[in-house]
């Protein structure tokens, strides 16, 4: 008996079935997505406004210290709450990027080949600040609003021994 279950995993056809359901566990658990790495508070530091745009410097710098907070299954924008967040993730070239918001990485001090843009959609018809989040490989992260970019940093997150 057990000289024939050891030929049955031997089998080529076993082999098969098995791989193909890793792929298949691993294609689904990876098509789920979460906010992951924007996950948490993000707090807004620096303000920069290319010449061409239409949010002045004044209401530019007026998002100084805003807070967003990304979460999974909501979003909190300054004051305005978004249920049922939905994450979608894409990669932009520095070519694509410069093309769709009409300035280079570098600009924005980002040195890499590449930016990931994770897109929020909310329950609300209406555009909000902070739906769009820009990351970096260098961990450099920005929201886009009006034609101004947000720098972003990311709150430290608390645990229980830090007092929460």
């Amino acid at each position: 008996m057990w000289d024939a279950i050891h030929r049955s995993l031997l089998s080529t056809q076993f082999k098969i079935v098995a791989l193909i359901t890793i792929f298949l566990v691993g294609a689904v658990s990876c098509a789920v997505r979460e906010p992951g790495e924007i996950e948490g508070t993000w707090i807004i530091t620096e303000a920069i406004a290319p010449t061409n745009n239409e949010a002045s410097d004044k209401d530019s710098q007026m998002w100084l210290g805003q807070s967003f907070h990304y979460g999974p299954e909501n979003l909190t924008l300054g004051r305005t709450f978004c249920k049922s967040a939905e994450y979608d993730e894409a990669k932009l070239s520095a070519a694509e990027f410069k093309q769709d918001y009409n300035i280079g990485l570098r600009e924005l001090d980002i040195h890499d080949n590449a930016v990931r843009t994770v897109s929020v959609t909310c329950d609300e018809a209406e555009r909000l600040p902070g739906q769009t989040v820009l990351l970096a490989a260098s961990g450099k992260a920005y929201t886009v609003w009006n034609g101004a970019f947000y720098k972003m940093e990311k709150t430290p997150a608390k645990t229980q021994a830090d007092g929460l």
